[in-house]
């Protein structure tokens, strides 16, 4: 069974999507996502949704986990 993901994504990233040039994304496990599953991105600016929206599915999963990023000077 598949579900679908409903996320808030801004203007630039959005269109970054929509044009074909970010077509994956690195985040820490904290969503239970699966192959097969839907991803719905609403676009948004400042504390309201545009009416644009994309529907992606998630068609591959990397099998790393994410670590802290740890910076010089820390």
């Amino acid at each position: 069974m598949t579900t679908t993901h409903s996320f808030k994504i801004l203007p630039k990233n959005f269109q970054a999507v929509l044009g074909g040039s970010e077509t994956f994304k690195i985040r820490k496990k904290d969503w239970n996502f699966k192959v097969d599953d839907g991803l719905v991105l609403r676009e948004w600016i400042g504390k309201e949704y545009t009416c644009y929206a994309i529907s992606k599915r998630i068609s591959y999963i990397v099998p790393y986990e994410q670590k802290p990023v740890f910076c010089e000077g820390d």
